[in-house]
This record gives C-alpha cells, sequence and structure tokens, in this order.
C-alpha cells in the first residue's frame, strides 16, 4: 500500500478514539520504533483524528495530563485496531 492509498483510507474511517473525520493514517509502531521498515500496512496503521494522532504520537505536551491523555489514547487504539484492520483485510492485498 502507498503512503496515497493509506491516505485515502483513513480519510474514508472514522478516528478509533472519538469517530471524527476527517482522519490521517497513524504507524502503530513507528520505524524507529520497530516498526515497519518499508512502506504502509493495514497491519501497521489505524486512523485517527490530527488530535489523537499528536496524542498517540506524544506531540501533545510534557504536561502529566497530556501524558495521562497519550496513555488513555494508547490503550482505545490498541483495544480498537485489530478490529479495524479486520474489517480492512481486503486493503492488504493492494
Amino acid at each position: 500500500m502507498t503512503h496515497s492509498q493509506a491516505t485515502a483510507l483513513a480519510r474514508e474511517s472514522k478516528c478509533l478514539v472519538c469517530g471524527t473525520t476527517p482522519c490521517e493514517p497513524c504507524h502503530l509502531h513507528h520505524r524507529g520504533m520497530g516498526g515497519a521498515k518499508a512502506g504502509w500496512s493495514v497491519e501497521e496503521i489505524v486512523p485517527l483524528c490530527r488530535k489523537h494522532h499528536d496524542e498517540l504520537d506524544g506531540r501533545n505536551g510534557a504536561s502529566f495530563s497530556a501524558q495521562e491523555m497519550s496513555r488513555i489514547t494508547r490503550y482505545i487504539v490498541s483495544v480498537r485496531a485489530r478490529d479495524w484492520q479486520f474489517a480492512h483485510q481486503e486493503e492488504r492485498c493492494s
């Protein structure tokens, strides 16, 4: 899957955390932390709105409340990611 295809798929989906749109593809495991080394795949991405993408990636500041929100966001994404990936398994072959 190309970055453009991953972006299109995410934009068609709702944020796994809050259900809003539009979304962007977010890597579950960043390349620098042992994630996929090549390209994009449904197994490696989830759709998140900008707010929750920033929270998951830790770009929301260093305050305690920001760290707590990041932890909550990570938990929600970990619970809902497999269901979303299973529902979009046809894209795996693209």
